[in-house]
């Protein structure tokens, strides 16, 4: 979560110059579903635990 909060404060680098608009597109939607995964194991790590 504080990776997000810093992330959302100050902003993501941009893409390496010279890449193409859907290389940028595909980066960005593996990005973001990583942090969903991150999100997800805390969730299903905790609904285990708690069983």
């Amino acid at each position: 979560m504080a990776r997000l909060y810093l992330r959302y404060h100050y902003g993501a680098p941009g893409h390496a110059p010279g890449t193409f608009p859907m290389q940028d597109k595909i980066a960005t939607i593996v990005h973001w579903s990583l942090y969903g995964t991150m999100i997800g194991m805390v969730i299903t790590g905790g609904m285990t635990w708690n069983d």
